[in-house]
């Protein structure tokens, strides 16, 4: 899977599988404008919604 996410994106990035999976599962959105900061930090409250997220239903 490549990720066409966001242009700048070479193939080797490292996380090129993980955030389509991501946004797909409705984990994640981004930091808008179809923009992802995979090199960003996240905050505790960030982390908390996506652990929420990922096992809503499970």
């Amino acid at each position: 899977m490549t990720c066409g996410l966001c242009p700048l994106w070479s193939d080797g990035h490292e996380q090129k599988e993980d955030i389509p999976w991501a946004v797909e599962n409705g984990v994640t959105n981004g930091i808008g404008d179809e923009l992802f900061g995979p090199n960003n930090s996240c905050t505790r409250a960030q982390i908390v919604t996506f652990l929420f997220r990922a096992y809503q239903g499970k």
